[in-house]
């Protein structure tokens, strides 16, 4: 009898993990619908790295470990890239090969946080975290992107796993994955060294003073280290970042400071209440202090569209109950834990709330979230739903998470890849599309717009066009801002109409006027590509070779599941589907 209850209960805990995989794999080729600009630099460096041993425009080496200089194309981070170079050649990319290594990676981060309760609260606890880790709104959402800060709290939560298990000189090797972490984002950086410290020691404490030469051996390499890195940072384009925080000198806040004062009855006194220590100071608190914002967490997340699903909050809203439960749980029988535990959270903020550029939790706070995973799960089991006479409470959880996991999956699934679309510029894969189906028809295709460099690195993306062949082509492409291959050209808007216009399918953005074609749009009607939600315009396609022949559509059709993988689609298919021809 005991045996078969234990059977049942490893079926169990293996079907959570499974599924929880699943969510993290599930048409990773459709959702989200396309890569945000950081995910391109990313994905297309390693790919160049790959091919090449260089950066896109293949002028620098990361592999050489010098400063980048301020004018290369790549991103600020190198280990992102230089770890997942060798996954960009095996899996050919496309959305699916690109994101494929940051599923893998975040289902790994799971085993790791849950190792993490093991050590620290038990095997009861940390099966429950790997219960709520599995399902986390916030892990699959950023499991199943190409960002690169997921990359650096799976190698701290690493470090913190090797500081915990391992022993005598091997706990030496935790200094590598905190290295790599420190890499991975520059966003990131000054948490590295307060993790460095409370990690070696609050973990040397909660180890009862055991290894001390080892800890401190941790530690000394990481501040050397760290020191080192801040030396090189001022002549590497990552230093580019130290102009986002809120310091009393920045230029953003001093325009702050002279706005405030504008819109204020003028009096000596706001000199005193108007500064730029007070304006600096009161925005990292109001940010810090937002990144606990139970809106943000639980009900409708950030309002950045690339961080959030807008309905649905990183985590679920039920769990506010446990996470508060949990905190107390472990703060009454296990205060150093618990302090351990906190004083990650209390930091985990701090990138977030020290930022000029805006409010953004999701990624720059997410340091906490596993933290917030482990205390939801110890709430969970401390109202011990297992024992018989709670039974009604256990099938009450039960269905709880049920229904909130069937409605996350239904707003991640179904209408966020419509609601959301431009989330990840969707639209930027349908240009993509009709670019390679109006070249393989041998048609010339002219694209005239602003930012025309990421318009270029998303053609070749989507359309797999990186590889040993193409490569250098490309790279010396950029190199000389000359973005054309394939009978494709794209050119910042000209002063006068180009001469080979008319020998070719003209696309530019909507709404951004190009003064030097307005005579040659009046002269014709175009066909669009619109947003999935709205219809709006986004695209204008003039003198069409690609769908002349297919019924379009006055606005955006809706669209069916299948629609959303766009390469597969037949060019009748595409059009009917994607391409519409306003009145």
């Amino acid at each position: 009898m005991k045996n078969s209850k234990k059977i049942i209960q490893v079926g169990v805990i293996f079907l959570v993990f499974v599924v929880g995989i699943i969510l993290r794999f599930l048409y990773l080729d459709r959702i989200p619908g396309g890569l945000s600009d950081d995910e391109l630099d990313y994905v297309l460096t390693a790919q160049s790295i790959f091919y090449s041993g260089k950066t896109l425009e293949g002028t620098f080496s990361p592999y050489s470990f010098q400063p980048a200089p301020s004018d290369a194309k790549l991103p600020y981070a190198r280990a992102p890239y230089m770890l997942l170079a060798p996954f960009a050649g095996l899996t050919h990319y496309g959305l699916m090969g690109a994101k494929i290594p940051y599923a893998v990676i975040s289902v790994m981060g799971i085993l790791i946080v849950m190792a993490i309760a093991w050590r620290l609260l038990g095997k009861r606890i940390a099966l429950y975290t790997l219960f709520v880790l599995s399902f986390n709104p916030w892990s699959i959402y950023f499991g199943r992107t190409a960002f690169d800060t997921p990359l650096a709290v799976f190698f701290a939560y690493v470090f913190i796993c090797c500081l915990l298990y391992l022993k005598n000189w091997w706990i030496l090797l935790s200094y590598i994955p905190w290295l790599i972490g420190l890499y991975s984002y520059q966003g990131t950086i000054v948490l590295y060294p307060l993790l460095l410290i409370i990690g070696s020691y609050g973990i040397w404490r909660l180890r009862k003073g055991e290894y001390t030469r080892h800890y401190q051996m941790v530690a000394l390499l990481g501040l050397i280290s760290f020191f080192l890195f801040m030396l090189s940072l001022g002549k590497d384009r990552a230093g580019t970042r130290i102009g986002e925080i809120a310091y009393p000198d920045n230029q953003v806040i001093i325009s702050r400071v002279n706005d405030y004062r504008r819109k204020a009855v003028q009096s000596d006194i706001n000199s005193f209440f108007i500064n730029r220590v007070t304006v600096s100071a009161w925005q990292v608190l109001g940010q810090y202090i937002g990144a606990f914002s139970t809106k943000h967490l639980f009900v409708s997340g950030e309002e950045r569209s690339t961080f959030s699903l807008w309905t649905h909050g990183l985590f679920y809203p039920v769990e506010i109950i446990f996470l508060i439960i949990g905190i107390f749980y472990v703060y009454y029988r296990q205060k150093n834990i618990a302090l351990f535990l906190l004083s990650i959270v209390i930091i985990s903020p701090i990138p977030a709330a020290i930022s000029v550029v805006g409010a953004s939790y999701a990624l720059r706070a997410s340091f906490m979230y596993p933290i917030f995973c482990i205390f939801i799960a110890t709430g969970i089991e401390s109202l011990r739903p297992d024992r018989k006479s709670h039974w009604p409470l256990s099938v009450g959880i039960m269905i709880a998470y049920i229904i909130l996991i069937a409605n996350f999956t239904h707003v991640y699934f179904i209408r966020n890849p419509v609601n959301n679309s431009e989330g990840f510029g969707f639209s930027n894969r349908i240009l993509a599309k009709y670019i390679q189906l109006a070249s393989s028809n041998q048609s010339n295709v002219l694209y005239i717009g602003n930012n025309v460099l990421n318009t270029f690195r998303q053609y070749i993306f989507y359309n797999t066009i990186l590889n040993n062949n193409s490569i250098y082509t490309i790279q010396k492409s950029i190199r000389n801002h000359e973005y054309s291959i394939n009978r494709a050209a794209f050119i910042e808007c000209p002063d006068e109409t180009p001469g080979n216009i008319q020998d070719a399918i003209l696309i530019t953005p909507a709404g951004k006027p190009c003064f030097s074609l307005s005579s040659y749009k009046e002269e014709k009607k175009p066909i669009i590509i619109a947003q999935l939600d709205d219809s709006g315009r986004i695209y204008e396609i003039y003198n069409d070779s690609v769908c002349k022949d297919v019924i379009l559509s006055e606005y955006q059709p809706m669209i069916s599941f299948k629609d959303l993988n766009v390469e597969k689609m037949s060019s009748q298919k595409f059009c009917e589907t994607y391409i519409s021809q306003p009145k």
